[in-house]
């Protein structure tokens, strides 16, 4: 697979959450993902997390340190954010500054993981009034999720797209097993928008696009993955995504339904 990459979902800014702690491990883990195949990268640091305190102002000085370094070996970076639904986003709505991909619309949000609010679906509905576009990040681990697979059905109903990570189609251990079948399972649905690394680092939270891809052309048919490849770069240069158009299954049969939970 030679066809240059777009990762829309990476914590690689140094220093400001649970991504690479210094400018060092950020530059690894920039060279693993042109290893990879990527070409264009979105930098999402965690944004109005419980866990971690970083201010947008955190996000542009930290990315502007990493733009100075030499492009040699690393991809195209563009600024974004990986925003909790939390009540710290309603100023920012008020205010306009919402961090979005890019200068595009498009919002990579993440849900608190033991629910899916009301509330947290009102801030989609401000986000989309607004004309944002929010993809909701790695729903194959979300517990609400994994508890009730039909909420993600009444989720892009509401005009969320869908985000899975690359690691859940390559990784078959103990821990990741209940995603995994999951993101298989909403993949074969037509229900997964697109795919990203999420990576952290190069070691237990690795780039791996290019493995994701390849696996899902084996199961699901390289059509399916030619688009999934096109939504990347549609999300990089602000473009609607395409919907996935599910095939005759490839490889392993009964991937629907394959997930129990």
């Amino acid at each position: 697979m030679t066809r240059p990459l777009t990762d829309i979902h990476a914590h690689i800014l140094p220093g400001l959450d649970d991504g690479p702690a210094d400018m060092e491990a950020s530059r690894c883990l920039l060279a693993a993902m042109n290893d990879d195949g990527v070409h264009r990268a979105f930098c999402t640091p965690h944004y109005l997390s419980p866990h971690f305190e970083v201010a947008q102002e955190d996000i542009e000085d930290a990315f502007t340190h990493l733009e100075a370094r030499p492009a040699s070996d690393r991809p195209i970076l563009a600024k974004g954010a990986e925003v909790r639904l939390s009540q710290r986003l309603e100023q920012d709505l008020q205010m306009g500054r919402v961090p979005t991909l890019g200068s595009t619309r498009y919002v990579l949000v993440e849900f608190e993981t033991p629910a899916i609010t009301d509330y947290a679906l009102s801030l989609v509905y401000e986000l989309l009034i607004r004309k944002y576009m929010p993809i909701m990040a790695h729903p194959e681990r979300n517990l609400a999720i994994q508890r009730n697979p039909s909420l993600v059905t009444q989720l892009r109903e509401s005009g969320l797209l869908m985000q899975a990570t690359a690691q859940a189609f390559i990784m078959q251990d103990d821990k990741s097993r209940t995603s995994s079948r999951l993101a298989w399972s909403l993949l074969e649905q037509g229900q997964i928008d697109v795919i990203a690394s999420d990576a952290h680092n190069t070691t237990t939270r690795p780039p791996g696009l290019q493995s994701a891809y390849e696996r899902i052309g084996e199961r699901m048919g390289e059509s399916m993955v030619d688009t999934l490849m096109e939504n990347a770069d549609a999300i990089w240069f602000g473009e609607p995504c395409r919907p996935i158009e599910v095939a005759a299954r490839h490889g392993r049969s009964g991937i629907f339904g394959w997930f129990r939970q």
